[in-house]
């Protein structure tokens, strides 16, 4: 896929994590795009877990996922207990989460790389913008920052 004035390259990479995702359910997780200000002419992309991610909403994924809506309908329902009984343990769910956003992070660069845009996985502690923005909040905790477009002699602390 070319990218154009109306397709950014953000907008490719989430294009890219839709197609190939396994669900077309709530994600537990979300990438974000932000400017890096600190950085001249970079971008930063930003994976967050969502710290509130509910039985509700892993039910939704279970249920719009590639492998429910092929399987046969006899063993559907099935397939969402078992899935959530397996998944009911806090720390089972959270290591799921971190799984599905290791997917969706090895898409990103893959796409990054396919479109030969320079990029560098950094310390969260290097996008202070995003911490400022981010913090407080409940509902989402940072995992790994990206930072595009910009050559590595321009990072401090890389």
């Amino acid at each position: 896929m070319m990218i154009n004035r109306v397709n950014s390259l953000f907008d490719v990479i989430m294009e890219n994590i839709r197609k190939i995702s396994g669900s077309y359910g709530l994600a537990p997780y979300s990438v974000m795009e932000f400017p890096a200000f600190e950085f001249k002419g970079g971008r930063f992309i930003a994976m967050f877990i969502w710290d509130d991610y509910s039985f509700s909403d892993l039910e939704d994924y279970l249920r719009k996922s590639q492998e429910y809506l092929t399987m046969d309908c006899l063993l559907q329902d099935d397939f969402i207990t078992l899935k959530l009984q397996e998944l009911s343990k806090p720390a089972i769910l959270r290591q799921w989460q971190q799984h599905q956003l290791e997917i969706a992070l090895g898409i990103t660069l893959a796409t990054l790389k396919a479109h030969r845009v320079t990029f560098h996985m950094i310390d969260k502690s290097l996008a202070p913008d995003i911490l400022q923005w981010v913090e407080g909040r409940n509902d989402l905790i940072l995992s790994d920052v990206l930072l595009i477009g910009v050559q590595e002699e321009h990072i401090t602390g890389a």
